[in-house]
């Protein structure tokens, strides 16, 4: 096995796995090693064996992780690198095809994500990055297909999401934007078909949800965008079909909603867009028919397609 870790007076100590399973062998994975007084972790290019992490009395220590020498790392596992107090900088393995739940979660002080060098990978793990409070930047790698549930949500400091360079994303999992108190903006990739649950709910500075450009999209989830306090302009792909409950309950300034567009549109979820005291009025698809027991009932619809909201 090849070292990896080196602490302060810069000694290393080589870490190993001798039950290390044969189908994890490049995997990053949680351990606890004997040893790990850490403060400077860097991967040589002849890694291969599983990388022990830390237990979290001493991963409070580690301020760097460099992996980027690592070719044949292929996995970060669960909670990897989660909960380490003192990180600022991860750089990571550019083969890399898939980051597994909490592998970077409740990192305090890590700033930035660039995943720009990581040309394989394909999965980012449920809360892989939630609760990072200082995180200002992610940089999405273009083989990005599926985010998972909560990966970024809870980092107060995010500003914006760009997610244009993503051609092959076709999902976005739940509440994986969720309580980002400063994010304004979010730049969705052209292949989304599924924004789940509560995506991108309780962002109180979000204003706008452009999803024109998304051309296979389908579905909008349950409070996909519910209590963004300052969304204030939506516009659907004519590729819509579903938007369900609450999925915009509670945006108070959204004045108006333009689904005539969406012609495909087959239903309208129960208090989709309830408790929006500035939303003044609908225009619905032609012969859109809203069901009686959908919170949108009092829509009075005339031959425009145009309603008068409640």
């Amino acid at each position: 096995r090849r070292p990896l870790a080196a602490d302060e007076p810069c000694k290393l100590y080589e870490q190993r796995c001798e039950a290390c399973p044969s189908d994890r062998r490049n995997s990053v994975l949680i351990a606890t090693p004997r040893l790990s007084r850490a403060c400077h972790v860097i991967g040589s290019a002849q890694e291969s064996s599983c990388f022990l992490t830390w237990p979290l009395a001493d991963a409070a220590r580690l301020v760097t992780v460099d992996l980027s020498a690592c070719d044949d790392l292929r996995i970060l596992g669960k909670y990897a690198f989660s909960k380490c107090a003192s990180l600022q900088s991860f750089l990571f393995p550019p083969n890399i095809v898939a980051m597994h739940g909490n592998v970077l979660c409740g990192c305090p002080r890590l700033m930035a994500v660039d995943l720009s060098s990581c040309g394989a990978l394909q999965h980012i793990g449920r809360s892989a990055f939630s609760n990072c409070r200082s995180l200002e930047a992610v940089v999405f790698p273009p083989g990005i297909e599926q985010v998972r549930d909560f990966a970024l949500s809870q980092c107060p400091k995010l500003i914006s999401i760009d997610l244009s360079v993503c051609h092959g994303l076709r999902s976005i999992g739940r509440g994986a934007f969720s309580r980002c108190a400063a994010l304004e903006t979010v730049v969705f990739p052209p292949s989304v078909q599924t924004l789940y649950d509560a995506v991108l709910s309780v962002c109180p500075n979000l204003q706008a949800a452009h999803l024109r450009a998304c051309a296979v999209l389908g579905e909008i989830g349950a409070t996909a965008f519910s209590c963004c306090d300052r969304l204030v302009a939506v516009n659907f792909p004519p590729s819509l079909t579903t938007v369900k409950d609450r999925a915009f309950f509670n945006c108070p300034k959204l004045e108006f909603v333009d689904l005539s567009a969406c012609d495909r549109l087959r239903s309208i979820g129960d208090g989709a867009f309830g408790t929006c005291k500035a939303l003044k009025r609908a225009v619905l698809p032609p012969d859109f028919k809203l069901p009686r027991s959908s919170s949108l009932h009092r829509l009075s619809a005339d031959d425009s397609g145009c309603c008068p909201c409640m």
